[in-house]
């Protein structure tokens, strides 16, 4: 963390993919139908927030800090339901 900063959010956006497909065999024909799923997931991990030294855990200044990185991890979640979406 640099000399000014006094709190910040490290993360790395992350993601997987699970590719399964279920599927029958038709019986007079011999073909193969297959029902394919997709699940997607993508994370902000592992996600670190930091606050200054200076500010010891239960001081005020500690708390305001804290609660100013906890709006940035709520940006990133935003982030994350949007790309779901797209």
């Amino acid at each position: 963390m640099s000399q000014d900063a006094l709190g910040l959010v490290e993360t790395k956006l992350a993601g997987s993919a699970e590719f399964t497909a279920k599927g029958i065999v038709k019986p007079l024909s011999g073909r193969y139908c297959t029902r394919p799923s997709l699940k997607v997931t993508l994370s902000f991990k592992p996600t670190t927030v930091y606050v200054a030294r200076q500010y010891p855990q239960g001081s005020c200044e500690f708390d305001i800090t804290m609660g100013h990185e906890m709006k940035h991890i709520a940006v990133y979640q935003r982030y994350l339901d949007d790309l779901a979406v797209e």
